[in-house]
């Protein structure tokens, strides 16, 4: 709650923005009247219900054969003899002081470990998770949760390390009350795993009982969990020839036939595949996949693959939390959005052509896969890989997908099948395939051997990694880059999205405004975000469009940030349309209502429509659900600061700081706070600490550089304005001290004038 939003509100900043909304209106009047709209040609039919993938084997009897076996059928098991790949002999596990011994008895499994509440106690086992190379163990507890032992069971052979039980979180020395620990929020299987391991799994919390009812139709990833309930596909099937052709889409509700027709032919020039046909129009395959191998957070349990994936999942950006600064993946984020950085996802591959969608298998054993699509004489030889013939050297995984390990045990592919570049890794620090494999290697080593094999390399066209660095340089060259990413239709619009993202409010107004049309749903709702810190103006001339958008998450994005603004001069069917994406955005929090950010977020919502008890309420509900989170109690100072009562906002930022002295944002805020009373001197202390801890925040730095001229400290001002200059130089609000009257004749200040 404390950004830039409350600096746009300035007068003279909304009067700029002012001429640019009505000159953009102008600009881009004709590109209304709605965004995109999804249309469907299907006849009304007879609401659909689960049947269970036996009744598929009546006629698909190969894949229902390849699909039995596979991880996805055996993604979740009740507990028995023949699931349970642990011996539960009395085997004793310690971990952090804890000694948890696993058992069986007439047929049912337990477990005496740690509780919830610090002691021992003995849990019954309910249901196997997952199966190779590990399985985890699911506990229910009496307010109908399921949650995962963090203790597993290591099911590769012995000669590879496992058969074993071994702790997915050593090290962390996690106890009870701990968010991590088996009992706590991140393990939690109602929220956390159980959509993609079930099929028609819908969560069931009960926001005022804090329980779950959850339920489910299969107790796997089936047949209907990618196709949809089977009834009208099974009524289809009885029906006569002509009549079967009246239903283009067979019964089912998701048809996966974009592939139909598609060939690809390597040409001998370049050595790789071209499709004959146009690139793909739909994903709807790879879409279904991302629901579950994604990085995503959910907002509905509603969810078919003739829908965007942003009605019910939103996608996570290439965050440099989750990804390196090329777009490998960094933490676990199974593969989606490295497949959609890919030449391969651009040119209309989809992931059906290298797996068997069943069996979930190589299409074909090692290199074959990729030789389907690139010529193995000038690919599948020593003159391309330099390593030895059939080595794993010479593996196009190898590569161009190389592995991270997860969960202890579980490598990994990145699936952004990239070229490798360890001179990279020098400039960047980012990893490299070469040294994945060559651990006794250095870098340079590595990146030596890569350019005297490929001289070319280094001229390679500027890669992703440029432009995620250039996000947080954010000179006039890196705008300027991430403009042209933003605007290159050829890219992913994952990649796309993220440029936006990584773009100041009010930098690139023109280009964001462009992307609120977009066709792409990820796109036209980063470009919402984007625009959260525009003034009130600009906000309810160009999201307004965007209540009324086909896709969920655009709808519900809109009217997060629309609340509070003024809406007295919409006509009728706009101020209905924000009654009800605003009551959709409401209904998203309580659906994940089981954690604190769901709270957090009505918080911030109810606050901006100066709704203060709600505000208050939701706020001190999460501070409750995470007694240890500040985010919460970070809210609820903001909450108290905007009603004025200073002293409450205090209390509570000086709780957060005892608690965890390097909350920079605790200690902005605080010295903010302190400001306002009239404390400037005492301010200057925490806004400076802010500044230690997070030298990289513009904001922080802008903030104290003003307090320090305000009290008079007009060295120790310049001084610091000019660090935090010299390291963002594009940055707008540092620039904006030059505006000022006190300032603009401060040598500093004429020097960067071209800037302002």
């Amino acid at each position: 709650m404390i950004s830039l939003k409350n600096y746009f509100r300035k007068p003279s900043v909304q009067i700029v923005f002012a001429m640019t909304v009505t000159l953009l209106a102008i600009g881009f009047a004709t590109m209304w009247p709605s965004a995109p709209r999804m249309t469907s040609k299907r006849t009304q039919a007879p609401t659909a219900h689960f049947l269970g993938s036996q009744t598929c084997t009546q006629c698909h009897q190969a894949e229902y054969h390849a699909w039995t076996g596979s991880h996805h059928e055996l993604a979740m098991q009740p507990a028995s003899d023949s699931s349970v790949l642990a011996p539960f002999h009395g085997e004793q596990f310690s971990e952090d002081g804890i000694t948890s011994v696993f058992v069986r008895r007439n047929g049912h499994f337990y477990v005496t470990t740690e509780g919830k509440n610090g002691k021992m106690h003995e849990f019954e086992v309910a249901y196997t998770f997952g199966l190779a190379p590990l399985q985890q163990y699911l506990i229910p507890m009496p307010d109908g949760a399921m949650q995962a032992l963090t203790i597993a069971w290591d099911s590769r052979p012995r000669q590879q390390g496992g058969q074993r039980w071994f702790a997915l979180q050593a090290g962390l020395h996690i106890h009870a009350g701990n968010e991590m620990h088996w009992t706590g929020r991140q393990n939690n299987w109602n929220f956390m795993c159980a959509e993609c391991h079930m099929t028609q799994f819908k969560k069931n919390y009960d926001a005022q009982t804090r329980t779950y009812s959850s339920s489910w139709s299969a107790l796997n990833v089936g047949c209907e969990a990618c196709h949809g309930p089977g009834s009208n596909h099974v009524s289809w099937a009885g029906l006569s020839n002509s009549l079967r052709q009246e239903d283009g889409n067979k019964g089912l509700m998701s048809l996966f036939n974009e592939r139909n027709g598609v060939k690809w032919s390597i040409q001998p020039d370049s050595g790789n595949a071209k499709s004959e046909q146009t690139p793909l129009s739909m994903r709807k395959e790879v879409e279904m996949c991302a629901r579950c191998h994604s990085r995503r957070s959910q907002i509905s349990d509603d969810y078919h693959a003739e829908q965007s994936l942003l009605n019910t999942h939103l996608p996570a950006l290439l965050e440099n939390s989750l990804f390196w600064n090329d777009g490998q993946m960094k933490e676990e984020v199974y593969n989606h959005a490295s497949f959609e950085q890919s030449k391969m996802y651009r040119k209309g591959v989809t992931c059906s052509d290298c797996h068997d969608p069943h069996s979930q298998r190589l299409r074909l054993p090692g290199n074959q896969t990729c030789l389907q699509c690139h010529l193995s004489t000038k690919y599948d030889s020593t003159s391309h890989h330099f390593h030895t013939a059939s080595s794993p050297g010479a593996s196009c995984a190898a590569c161009h997908m190389p592995t991270t390990t997860y969960m202890s045990i579980d490598p990994r592919h990145d699936h952004s099948i990239r070229v490798p570049r360890p001179d990279l890794s020098l400039s960047n620090g980012i990893p490299n395939a070469c040294n994945k494999c060559h651990t006794d290697k250095t870098v340079q080593w590595a990146a030596d051997a890569a350019l005297r094999w490929y001289p070319q390399l280094t001229r390679r066209a500027p890669e992703l990694a440029a432009v995620l660095m250039s996000g947080q340089k954010l000179d006039r060259d890196a705008i300027t880059m991430l403009n042209n990413v933003m605007a290159d239709p050829k890219q992913s619009s994952i990649v796309r999205a993220t440029a936006l993202s990584r773009i100041p409010t009010g930098v690139s107004t023109e280009r964001t405004v462009a992307m609120l049309l977009d066709k792409d749903p990820l796109l036209r709702m980063t470009a919402i975000e984007a625009c959260s810190g525009m003034p009130e103006e600009f906000r309810a001339v160009w999201l307004r469009p965007l209540l009324s958008d086909p896709v969920k998450g655009v709808r519900i994005s809109a009217a997060r940030w629309l609340a509070g603004v003024f809406t007295a001069d919409w006509n009728e069917s706009d101020k209905n349309s924000l009654v009800a994406a605003e009551k959709e955005y409401v209904a998203v929090q309580y659906f994940n209502a089981d954690r604190p950010e769901a709270y957090n977020n009505l918080a911030t919502f109810y606050a901006d429509q100066q709704d203060w008890g709600n505000a208050e309420s939701a706020s001190k509900i999460a501070i409750e659900m995470d007694p240890s989170g500040a985010v919460s109690r970070l809210n609820l100072a903001d909450i108290y600061r905007s009603q004025g009562k200073e002293k409450n906002a205090q209390k509570v930022l000086q709780q957060v700081i005892r608690t965890d002295p390097k909350n920079a944002l605790a200690q902005h805020a605080l010295g903010l706070s302190l400001i306002r009373q009239k404390h400037t001197a005492q301010a200057l202390t925490y806004l400076h600490e802010a500044t230690q801890l997070e030298p990289d925040n513009t904001h922080f730095a802008f903030v104290y550089t003003l307090a320090l001229g305000s009290n008079g400290n007009h060295v120790r001002a310049i001084a610091e304005w000019e660090r935090a200059i010299k390291d963002h130089p594009a940055d707008q609000e540092l620039l904006s001290i030059c505006r000022r009257k006190e300032w603009n004749q401060v040598p500093q200040c004429v020097a960067v004038a071209g800037r302002l």
